[in-house]
């Protein structure tokens, strides 16, 4: 299905990891993505609906966390703002807590605003702990 179709299909029942018979192939997939930091839009864009899927686990997230490039991470948060799913968005404010790129703060204020009451909230985390960091090193 589409991104738009899933979007639609995800708030009205609660998919979960098991729906998909191939689920550790696409994992696998997505971490070679990661890896090779494949950062065209459509790539992202997929990472984003896996991440969002895998929700509970944060498998990607913390893939990604852990083993994604600079400039990756700095393209998924970037593209995360109007991403369709809001798992996808509170998981890339967390990222951006944990790999603080250099346009992570921007992101998080566009985040305070979303639409979502748990990105907002995870983007407020997030740029707290963030400004936090900044105080305690002046």
């Amino acid at each position: 299905m589409s991104p738009q179709e899933y979007a639609q299909k995800s708030r009205q029942i609660d998919l979960e990891e098991y729906m998909f018979p191939d689920w550790d192939n696409l994992i696998s997939k997505v971490k070679k993505t990661i890896q090779k930091s494949y950062s065209n839009d459509e790539a992202v864009d997929m990472v984003l609906i896996v991440m969002a899927l895998d929700n509970e686990d944060e498998e990607v997230l913390d893939f990604i966390s852990d083993n994604g490039s600079d400039y990756f991470v700095k393209k998924m948060v970037e593209r995360s703002v109007n991403h369709l799913q809001p798992h996808a968005r509170w998981q890339c404010a967390e990222l951006i807590r944990r790999r603080k790129p250099d346009n992570g703060k921007r992101v998080l204020k566009k985040m305070l605003t979303d639409s979502d009451e748990y990105v907002r909230k995870r983007a407020k985390t997030a740029l707290e702990d963030l400004w936090t960091g900044e105080k305690k090193v002046i």
